[in-house]
């Protein structure tokens, strides 16, 4: 009985299965890929933006060795509301030319100036602002901007009153990454 009814369903869908054609069609895919439209500091051309000299003031060896040296704010806020969204923004340091981590202090610069260091530390959370290829991450948080604004001071690095005295220079290298 149940190969009579097998036999009768070959026999009713052979007939359609001869007459089946084949038919073919393409689909086309677009898009674009871009990059976030970003603004640093009100600048839309980033590394104008990101690059900055910052005046951290007149002290004495005195002031240094003391600690009473201020805090200058240095804003980094970087605002991509105007772009498509992204998940947030890293940056990362490395030191420029002859001025590296002082390897005793967590997040401080030397200077061309002999035993005086930069201190730089994230606005954000009070911490100390890392040089060995580990970046601070910034999620986004709905409206697509970024305060990476950090804070530096003048900061002795070492206890010896052995402070060379004159126009104080340093930098850094800022990478930023779109995550």
């Amino acid at each position: 009985m149940l190969l009579r009814i097998y036999v009768s369903l070959i026999a009713i869908f052979f007939p359609f299965m001869i007459d089946a054609k084949e038919i073919m069609a393409t689909v086309e895919v677009t898009g674009n890929v871009v990059y976030p439209t970003c603004n640093i500091n009100g600048l839309k051309d980033i590394p104008s933006g990101l690059t900055q000299t910052v005046d951290l003031g007149q002290y004495t060896a005195k002031d240094i060795l003391d600690g009473t040296t201020k805090s200058v704010p240095i804003p980094l806020v970087i605002n991509c509301s105007s772009g498509p969204n992204i998940n947030g923004v890293s940056l990362s340091f490395s030191h420029l030319g002859s001025y590296p981590p002082v390897g005793s202090y967590p997040g401080a610069i030397r200077t061309n100036l002999r035993n005086i260091a930069v201190l730089l530390k994230w606005k954000i959370d009070n911490s100390e602002v890392e040089f060995f290829n580990i970046a601070k991450v910034f999620k986004n948080n709905g409206d697509n901007i970024y305060d990476a604004s950090m804070v530096a001071k003048i900061v002795p690095y070492t206890s010896i009153n052995n402070i060379e005295k004159g126009r104080l220079k340093s930098g850094i290298k800022v990478i930023m990454s779109y995550i």
